[in-house]
């Protein structure tokens, strides 16, 4: 063997030395970043969207959200495990005649939190600030709204009817209650006479008897805290851990 067949063996073996290590070290670096599934939840990575009726750009950590609304016989787990008043209706139904201090100890009790104003939005909109979650399409026959042409009676459906984009029935069905600051204008407050310091919170998405354009994802309701209704519900949400 001369010696430049020598060289150029050692190369080779040198070269596959270094290309097993890259990919070694390539490995262990997504293990150690990969991305930890979450059953009945979405997976939404850090980044930007545009927010907003303007289209702002705003920024967000890595998230999960419920891909359903809260339903009665998720809810009604919670009750049995702690006391609270069992929901009426099928199973398959949101919980809704829930205050959000009943949906926060929900949310606690299985390791999750409400979702913010914002990540709620983001994942309606995607990163590029669609209206709803099929994209900017004003069709309302994809959602359980008020003037869906399809439907012959307006009234809830399951958490899990229509299709996943990537969550079930983030427009219509019923509002979903998120965390963030909220304070009503003066008609909305006199409507619910409340007393003056009592907090607010938002709701969004709309429901079955909001038209779809009042549903659109980045537009809201407030309401007092303590109010609960038969068109309020909530999914949760998580931290990445």
């Amino acid at each position: 063997m001369t010696a430049r067949t020598r060289s150029g063996k050692t190369f080779t073996l040198l070269f596959a030395a270094m290309l097993a290590v890259i990919a070694l070290y390539l490995g262990f670096w997504l293990w150690q970043n990969r991305t930890p599934m979450i059953p009945g939840m979405v997976y939404f990575p850090a980044g930007a969207f545009l927010a907003g009726p303007d289209k702002h750009l705003a920024s967000l950590h890595a998230y999960y959200l419920d891909q359903s609304e809260v339903s009665n016989a998720e809810f009604g787990e919670f009750c049995r495990a702690t006391g609270c008043r069992t929901p009426e209706g099928a199973p398959d139904l949101p919980a809704v005649n829930v205050t959000v201090i009943q949906a926060r100890a929900y949310a606690t009790w299985r390791g999750k939190r409400l979702p913010t104003q914002l990540e709620w939005e983001r994942a309606v909109r995607s990163s590029d600030g669609v209206r709803y979650p099929w994209g900017d399409a004003d069709d309302p026959g994809l959602a359980n709204v008020r003037d869906n042409p399809i439907l012959l009676e307006h009234k809830v459906m399951p958490v899990q009817t229509y299709r996943p984009l990537p969550a079930y029935q983030m427009i219509g069905n019923v509002w979903e209650m998120v965390e963030g600051p909220a304070s009503p204008d003066e008609p909305t407050a006199k409507r619910f006479d409340v007393a003056a310091g009592e907090p607010w919170i938002q709701i969004r998405g709309g429901s079955y008897t909001t038209t779809l354009d009042e549903s659109a994802a980045f537009r809201f309701k407030v309401i007092p805290e303590r109010y609960g209704s038969p068109e309020i519900g909530f999914r949760c949400a998580r931290d990445r851990d």
